[in-house]
C-alpha cells in the first residue's frame, strides 16, 4: 500500500461529510491512502457544517490517523497566497493528486513541477474509484445517516443529484 498514490484533500472536501466520506471509505477499499495537515484540518474544522463531526474529531476518533508534515516554507511556488500552504503541505506529503473543489486556485506549474493533480472529489471518484470503493462508501454513509435514515438504494438516488458522475 505504500507505493499505492498518495491524495491529500483540501479543507472543502473534509469539510463536507458526505464527500470526506466517500473519498477516505472509497480510498480504504480500493488501497489509496489519504493525508491532510494541520493548516487544512483548521480550515476545514472551521467550515464545518451543522452536527456533523469536524474533521479533526473523524481523524482522532474514528480514524485514528496522524496529520501529514507541515511544510517549513512556501518559498518557490506561484500558487496565489491564499492557497499557498495547502500546495506546499501537499508536496511536503509526497501527494500525487491534491482533492478540491477549488481546483483552479492552484497554479498549474507548482502542480506539474512536483507531479502532482489537483482534481474535484466527483470527477477523481468517477474515474478512480472501483464500484466496490463506491458501494463502500456509501454503505458507510447509509450506517451511520440517521436524521432521516436512508436506506442504501435511495442514498444512492440522493447522492446521484449531488454527485452525479
Amino acid at each position: 500500500m505504500s507505493d499505492s498514490p498518495l491524495l491529500f484533500l483540501d479543507a472543502n472536501t473534509l469539510a463536507s461529510p458526505v464527500t470526506r466520506t466517500l473519498i477516505i471509505a472509497g480510498a480504504k477499499a480500493d488501497g489509496l491512502r489519504w493525508t491532510w495537515s494541520a493548516y487544512v484540518e483548521a480550515e476545514a474544522d472551521d467550515h464545518s457544517r451543522g452536527q456533523s463531526m469536524p474533521p479533526s474529531r473523524v481523524r482522532t476518533t474514528t480514524l485514528q490517523t496522524e496529520l501529514s508534515p507541515t511544510a517549513p516554507t512556501t518559498a518557490g511556488l506561484s500558487t496565489d497566497m491564499k492557497d499557498r500552504q495547502v500546495i506546499a503541505d501537499a508536496i511536503e506529503a509526497g501527494a500525487r493528486y491534491l482533492i478540491t473543489t477549488d481546483v483552479d486556485d492552484f497554479a498549474v506549474d507548482d502542480l506539474a513541477a512536483h507531479e502532482m493533480s489537483a482534481v474535484n472529489p466527483d470527477y477523481f471518484m468517477a474515474l478512480r474509484f472501483t464500484e466496490n470503493a463506491y458501494r463502500e462508501g456509501l454503505g458507510l454513509l447509509a450506517a451511520v445517516q440517521s436524521n432521516p435514515a436512508r436506506a442504501e438504494a435511495e442514498l444512492h438516488r440522493v447522492l446521484g443529484r449531488r454527485h452525479p458522475a
